[in-house]
Order: C-alpha cells, then sequence, then structure tokens
C-alpha cells in the first residue's frame, strides 16, 4: 500500500458501451477518457439510474481435525454484474435486456418479444472518469467479455410519479472459456493517453 492520493478519489457517472463477443478493447494508451471506443463498440444511452458492479464469491472453508480453526479458504463460485435503468425507451434499447431484433418501418419501431431460448450474449463495458493532478481526465473501466443482459424489472407508466418511464437492465458476466475462464477485467489508467 502507498500514501493516500486524493486524486484516485473517483466520484463520477459511468457510460456503458457494448459490442459483438471477441471485439477487441479500446487501446487504454489512445482511447482518451470520454471519447468514443471505436470498433464496434456501441455506447448505451443515457441512465436514469446510476451504474453499479457488483462482484460476489461463493467460498469454502478446508478444516483439518487437527485443529480448531479453518485453515484455509477456497472459491468455489464467483459472479460479475452491472445494472442500470435506461432513461430512454426505444426499441432498440428494450431489445438489449429481452432479446430479439428491433425494425422500423416508416417511422414506427416493433420488437417481436417471445419463444427465444438462446440468450444473445454481448462484451459489455463501462467508463467512468477521474481527475489527476492536471485537471486531465482518466478513465477507469471494466469490461466483461462476454455477458447476458435480462430486463430486469416493470416499466412504470404514471403521469403522478417523480420518475419517468425507464428500462431497468441486469448485465451479467460469464467466464470467457475461451480464454481460461476470465470473468472481467478492471482498468484504471493512471498516465495520460496519447492522442490517437
Amino acid at each position: 500500500m502507498s500514501n493516500p492520493v486524493v486524486f484516485n478519489i473517483l466520484k463520477s457517472n459511468a457510460v456503458i458501451y457494448n459490442a459483438p463477443v471477441g471485439e477487441p478493447l479500446p487501446d487504454p494508451e489512445s482511447v482518451q477518457a470520454g471519447e468514443a471506443w471505436g470498433g464496434n463498440w456501441t455506447r448505451v444511452g443515457f441512465t436514469q439510474e446510476p451504474v453499479t458492479f457488483q462482484y460476489e464469491d461463493e467460498r469454502t472453508d478446508i478444516v483439518v481435525e487437527e485443529v480448531l480453526a479453518k485453515i484455509d479458504q477456497v472459491r468455489t463460485s464467483e459472479s460479475a454484474q452491472l445494472e442500470t435503468t435506461l432513461a430512454e425507451l426505444t426499441a432498440e434499447y428494450m431489445a438489449l435486456g429481452l432479446g430479439g431484433t428491433p425494425a422500423t418501418d416508416e417511422g414506427v419501431e416493433e420488437l417481436e418479444v417471445g419463444n427465444q431460448v438462446l440468450l444473445p450474449k454481448r462484451a459489455w463495458g463501462l467508463e467512468g472518469i477521474r481527475y489527476d493532478e492536471d485537471g486531465v481526465g482518466q478513465p477507469l473501466r471494466i469490461f466483461f467479455y462476454t455477458a447476458t443482459a435480462q430486463m430486469n424489472g416493470e416499466l412504470q407508466f404514471s403521469k403522478h410519479e417523480d420518475q419517468y418511464t425507464g428500462i431497468p437492465l441486469h448485465v451479467e458476466a460469464l467466464a470467457d472459456v475461451e480464454n481460461g475462464g476470465r470473468l472481467f477485467l478492471f482498468q484504471r489508467v493512471a498516465a495520460e493517453a496519447e492522442s490517437a
């Protein structure tokens, strides 16, 4: 551990991106904070609620007869997820959590949903921005190599509530079995990126 550094404190919203599974991650050396990630990474629109990230694991104790206390622990399962509520109500954003393919014809958006057994998988990422001692924004990014998404709650339509209708979205990371079972990547850029 090093001495405390105030510029390591992050007070930021986060933006969300997704891409086809296997899409290269944005280059931390050239993609600056707040810039589009490029490639096939697509920014997901405005969010109504904070973006949350959570990692959980389950562990088993190793206990032997010779001593009273456990002598070790091993991880037996793990999960990572991100959640938010999308502020824009469109067929494209509904499809992120429900599956299906949105279609637009003569100004009408449609999304047919149902009877789909296999869940679509995509790569997902989020980006927050912290500022260094020179006032330069530095990205903090979390990437899910492969994940499923679902609509995680109800759509509420009301003239009397303070909130407007949003799409609750839950993204669950899956093990990247093609690459040793990795689950996610945490990336904190600590130096100014070179201009692309």
